[in-house]
């Protein structure tokens, strides 16, 4: 018994550090990157969008985006920074829909802006979407 459980571990640490994150279940064309439909599909499941939209009408208003984002500083390095709501805000209604969420979030990853999240890119969504990162927190609304 003894013998598979060491064999799965041996596994486990032969892998690549993207394997044993959380985003490869997102990565369904299993090419080691995160395309931006991937990303959203991924983050739809999660829930993140509904966290924020605390009046539940399905779009963010600029309240809601400050008050969900008011705090990333203590969970990224120094220097980052979410973009503005209005750059998100893609048909400049004054609100954000799912889908704009999640293209400004995909691009607050994606720092090399190649259309697609690298094994280094991913392992800092990993880290905000793990037990002890910035979309588990709780929220003060």
């Amino acid at each position: 018994m003894k013998a598979p459980m060491i064999f799965a571990a041996a596994a486990m640490l032969a892998m690549p550090a993207a394997a044993q994150m959380m985003t490869p279940q997102m990565d369904t064309n299993t090419d080691g990157l995160l395309s931006q439909d991937e990303y959203n599909v991924g983050f739809t499941e999660a829930g993140t969008f509904g966290r924020y939209d605390t009046d539940g009408d399905a779009m963010l208003s600029q309240q809601e985006y400050d008050a969900g984002f008011a705090d990333i500083g203590e969970y990224r390095d120094e220097g980052f920074e979410m973009g503005a709501f209005g750059d998100a805000d893609a048909d400049g209604d004054g609100m954000l829909n799912e889908d704009e969420y999640n293209t400004a979030l995909f691009n607050s990853y994606d720092t090399d802006r190649s259309g697609d999240l690298n094994e280094e890119e991913s392992m800092i969504l990993d880290r905000d979407m793990g037990e002890d990162g910035f979309f588990n927190r709780e929220i003060d609304a």
